[in-house]
């Protein structure tokens, strides 16, 4: 005669095959979802002109195809050096311009990378912190860049980064 116990774990043994087999196998079907992230696909790009002044009062992320456009865009903006020559039957100007109130703006493109059915524009935007001495004056901080034509459409992906100007803590009482 077997004991309660061995009894009651005979049973539950029995109830629970079942269940664990069959979770076990519902894993297994060959309907499974696997959600891949699309391989971004790097494109050529390069720096035609950045600067930190222009007439422009509203933010800018645009793509230009054509020359008409980019003379006139170019005409609101002050580059550094003078902005390289562009061939539009060979390339597209992209463009990002952020006015703003006050100086120690930057504006730097990362990457291009063709995803499945767009392209991604990804530029950093430099940020002075708290602790930075900014001169109070309107500036457009900007950056062109030069790349092969598309039809694809073009998103842009803003990445923000404060910079610190000195060391140790905050004076601000912030850590």
């Amino acid at each position: 005669m077997k004991s309660p116990c061995a009894a009651r774990r005979i049973c539950i043994s029995l109830l629970l095959l079942p269940l664990i087999s069959g979770f076990l196998l519902g894993g297994c079907t060959s309907e499974s979802v696997s959600v891949e992230e699309p391989i971004p696909e790097p494109l050529h790009f390069a720096a035609i002109g950045y600067g930190q002044y222009g007439s422009l009062t509203d933010t800018l992320e645009i793509v230009i195809r054509d020359q008409e456009t980019w003379a006139a865009w170019q005409d609101s903006l002050r580059p550094v050096a003078p902005f390289l020559s562009v061939d539009f039957s060979q390339a597209m100007v992209l463009l990002v311009a952020l006015p703003q109130i006050t100086s120690g703006y930057a504006v730097t493109f990362l990457s291009l990378d063709r995803m499945d059915s767009a392209i991604v524009a990804e530029y950093l935007v430099e940020i002075p912190a708290e602790d930075c001495l900014t001169a109070a004056a309107l500036t457009v901080p900007f950056q062109a860049v030069l790349t092969p034509p598309t039809d694809l459409p073009i998103r842009f992906k803003r990445v923000e980064d404060e910079y610190r100007c000195t060391f140790g803590p905050r004076r601000r009482g912030s850590s």
